[in-house]
């Protein structure tokens, strides 16, 4: 499969088709959400096939998608699996950097899956488990090309999701159109099989880390992402202020071999001397200057700050926040240079062994990002 080569096939249909495409994607998702989903197997399914008759030069229109619906049960069970898999990565994303980094690793394949196995469902009248096991087999034959393959047309299909000013039904017909194409080249191929060779031990602490990630996100869930509340303060407050924390604390440390610390409401948590979360250590320095219009939005580091990167957001225009830094830094004691690259500035600062990077740029019509790093010089060995 040449991926660019089906890009470029996707968007010439799409421009092509552009209006039966948008009515059709925008009936399915209507319905599909009206139902709660109980209807987007064969929905959904009735898209993709309609795109596939487009991408063969055939006859169709919008009523395709309402063709489809002998196989329902099977469409559904595929859906309901799906759904179900789904919701393990949703409780899994709770976790700061590792459930965001598996979500964003395993949806879109998870998407695709789904999606060519509700074609073949429909396609050649499979049963649900049969017609997700030739999906997945048919995906073990390229693996490393079609996983590619399923991260770029399904973020791309997804993009809309994420933009107030694009409506999703105007980038997800780039995710049907795709699966639609990779249906076409695979559906001849013959399905491989995944062998593990796995001993027992592997298996056992194979289930013990997922169950460990699992039940690590579902407490973040349930204590850092709902809180009941009372007169706007917290019902577990006062009774239980450290239950989360210590669960998770001690899933993790089992899991790592480390000493792990989480805060309360998981947004950060601090494995051997390392800090990772969304909010700036208590020890941070106090000479380094903190634009106070902008929102963290990460930090990795130490837990004094000296030896980190945090990243902040603010809707004030950079001009303003170059001024307070070199502003500041001097009042600071900050011996300073400002570079300027088009949309890029940084300004570095050195003061005795430390030295700091303010990186500051701001992309059409989005918030400033400032990205400052510090950093402790490490004394050198006399030799």
């Amino acid at each position: 499969m040449d991926i660019l080569t089906n890009l470029k096939r996707i968007f010439e249909l799409y421009r092509k088709h552009f209006l039966l495409l948008l009515i059709a994607t925008f009936l399915t998702l209507l319905l599909s959400g009206l139902s709660l989903g109980i209807l987007a197997g064969p929905l959904g399914g009735g898209l993709i096939i309609l795109c596939l008759k487009l991408c063969q030069e055939k006859q169709a229109d919008y009523k395709e998608i309402f063709l489809h619906f002998a196989g329902f049960l099977p469409t559904l069970l595929i859906v309901l699996l799906a759904g179900l898999v789904y919701l393990l990565i949703w409780v899994i994303s709770g976790i700061p950097v590792i459930g965001w980094l598996l979500h964003f690793i395993i949806t879109p394949a998870l998407a695709f899956i789904t999606g060519l196995a509700v074609t073949f469902a429909l396609e050649q009248k499979l049963p649900a488990l049969d017609a997700v096991k030739r999906s997945l087999g048919v995906c073990l034959t390229a693996p490393q090309t079609l996983y590619l393959y399923s991260l770029v047309i399904i973020w791309l299909g997804s993009l809309g999701a994420f933009l107030f000013f694009f409506p999703v039904i105007f980038t997800a017909p780039i995710a049907f159109i795709g699966i639609a194409l990779a249906y076409q080249e695979v559906e001849a191929r013959e399905s491989k099989s995944l062998t593990l060779n796995l001993g027992q031990k592997e298996k056992r602490i194979g289930l013990t880390v997922l169950a460990g990630l699992i039940l690590f996100g579902l407490v973040l869930r349930l204590t850092g992402g709902y809180q009941p509340s009372l007169f706007g303060r917290s019902v577990f407050t006062r009774n239980r202020p450290d239950f989360g924390e210590r669960v998770a604390g001690k899933i993790l440390s089992s899991i790592t071999g480390e000493k792990v610390e989480v805060t309360r409401d998981g947004s950060s948590f601090k494995v051997g001397g390392v800090t990772i979360g969304n909010q700036l250590p208590k020890g941070y320095p106090r000479d380094v200057p903190l634009y106070p219009k902008a929102e963290i939005q990460s930090y990795f580091g130490d837990g004094n700050g000296e030896n980190s990167t945090a990243t902040f957001s603010t809707k004030e225009k950079p001009d303003t926040i170059i001024a307070f830094y070199e502003r500041e830094l001097t009042k600071q004691g900050w011996t300073h240079k400002t570079s300027h690259f088009g949309e890029l500035t940084i300004i570095h600062g050195e003061k005795k062994d430390r030295s700091c990077s303010i990186t500051i740029t701001k992309p059409d019509q989005e918030e400033t990002t400032i990205i400052l790093t510090l950093q402790q010089e490490v004394a050198k060995e006399e030799e």
